[in-house]
């Protein structure tokens, strides 16, 4: 099984908006961290595009372009770390990846636009249930475990 692990103070930056009744948007962004080894991983850092192209109650599409020069800069601050994968909102639910999450993750993987990406990592934050790790890699994924340190 494959298990992401994250620090209690950086886990609740996640629910900054998503507790409070009156927001009501989709929110996302990239989790930096590392690998530990081939079913652990660590985030370091995350990053919320606080300007994506489009943003609903159920749905928020983004560009890599205005988010990429933060991502530079966590990694310089740590250069142990790399991108791990992406991270958004269901306020609303469903309480799992949809089949738009899905399509985009893979798309990724195989568009060589996006560098040589072997795996990607998918966290799905909710407030309805526990929050679901997905873990990409070639042509399929596998869900995983959340463990707040």
């Amino acid at each position: 099984m494959i298990e992401v692990e994250i620090e209690e103070k950086l886990y609740n930056r996640f629910f900054r908006d998503v507790k409070y009744e009156n927001y009501k948007k989709e929110r996302c962004g990239i989790l930096v961290g590392k690998k530990i080894n081939n079913e652990l991983y660590r985030i370091t850092d995350i990053i919320e595009d606080e300007n994506p192209i489009s943003q609903s109650p159920f749905g928020v599409f983004r560009s890599t372009e205005h988010i990429y020069p933060e991502l530079i800069e966590s990694i310089k601050r740590n250069p142990d770390t790399d991108y791990l994968g992406e991270w958004h909102t269901h306020p609303h639910g469903p309480d799992s990846a949809s089949f738009i999450d899905k399509l985009s993750i893979k798309t990724m993987i195989k568009n060589p636009i996006y560098g040589n990406i072997n795996w990607v990592i998918l966290l799905i934050i909710s407030k309805k249930t526990e929050n679901i790790i997905y873990f990409f890699q070639h042509r399929r994924y596998i869900i995983g475990k959340l463990s707040i340190l």
